[in-house]
Parts: C-alpha cells; structure tokens; sequence
C-alpha cells in the first residue's frame, strides 16, 4: 500500500482533478503534463510542491525513476516545510530501492518515518530493512525488522523473525540466526513458515 497524496486546499481543485484522472487512467505522460501546468501557473509553494509530488508519482508510475529521483530530490531541496515532503520520501526510497540504490533507500524510509509516523510504521519499516539487508547493512536492516515487530499494528511475525534470523546469518552470528530458526519451527504450524526455518 502507498501513500496517498494529501492536496493543500488552496488548489484550483479542477486542474488537480485532471491530472488525478489522468494518473488513474494510467495516461502518465498526459498526468505528467497537467501537474506541470499547474506548476508552472502557481505562485504558492505548497501548491508547486503538491505538483511536483504529482510529477513525480507519473514518473514513477511510468517506470522513469531516475527523473522520478530528480523530481523528488526537487521537493526536498526546494520545499523543505511542504506537507508533501514525507510522500517525497516514500517514493524517493522506492524509486532509490528499484534502482538499486539501497543506502539511499533506507535514509529516504527513515525520512519518510520521521515525518509521518503511523499505521503504515510496520510495512515502511520492513521495506527499509529489506533495503538495509540488500545493501549489506545487516544490523540496520535487524533493528527496522525489530522496530516493525513492535509497531502497531505490527508485520507480519513470522515474516519478519524470519528476515532477522537471514539478517543474524548474513552476519555470520549462527548461534542467533539457529535459536531464531528453531523458535519459528517449533512454535509454527504454518508449513511454509516450517520450511523456511529448517
């Protein structure tokens, strides 16, 4: 799930309006173009930010991230107390994670965290250990599992306790990755769960 994009309310309400149907229709180029206008025809930061927001979520959308990574980085440098900052983030981190920029990714997740903490504080943080341990941050991506864990609601337990064991074994801690390993398949019923702990 993604977050959704919260319009300041000062917006000519019909040119955000066409741009939103453009993007839901999946016509991105077109989307793309209608949030650039509204841009370029306002004078008020929040609105210029919102539009960047939609710029890039088109391209994002339309598989362009690295000019998705431009206009993110736009907002953030340029509208640093806009509300659409923490949505910058998010899709910043996921466009970081897509093209394999994890490090990146896993400031952008904290960003986006630090900004709008919530119910969605579980999935962000295990997609930001996820991009920890692809980057080789092994004890990052264990504290963004442990921190989902508590969250609330929390992830997905087994799931998780499972990518720290993986995480504890990356860093060669056996003993910890096995004790991990044993409490799932002993306290599990689920098969795939009994699997992927044995």
């Amino acid at each position: 799930s993604q977050p959704v994009q919260s319009l300041p309310t000062s917006i000519p309400q019909t040119q955000f309006d066409e741009a939103e149907q453009a993007f839901a229709a999946g016509e991105y180029d077109l989307a793309l173009q209608e949030f650039q206008n509204v841009y370029d025809s306002s004078t008020e930061p929040e609105i210029k930010a919102s539009a960047l927001l939609g710029m890039g979520r088109s391209q994002f959308a339309d598989r362009n991230y690295t000019s998705a990574i431009d206009t993110f980085n736009r907002i953030l440098g340029q509208y640093g107390h806009s509300t659409s900052l923490a949505y910058a983030n998010y899709y910043l981190a996921q466009s970081y994670s897509i093209q394999g920029n994890y490090s990146y990714a896993v400031d952008a997740y904290g960003q986006y965290l630090a900004l709008k903490p919530g119910i969605l504080d579980a999935h962000v943080r295990e997609l930001q250990g996820d991009a920890a341990f692809s980057a080789g941050n092994y004890n990052t991506a264990i504290s963004a599992y442990q921190a989902a864990l508590q969250a609330t609601p929390s992830g997905d337990a087994n799931t998780l306790n499972l990518k720290i064991g993986k995480s504890f074994s990356a860093l060669q801690d056996y003993t910890t990755a096995i004790q991990i390993f044993r409490i799932l398949y002993d306290s599990n019923e689920d098969v795939f769960t009994k699997a992927s702990a044995d």
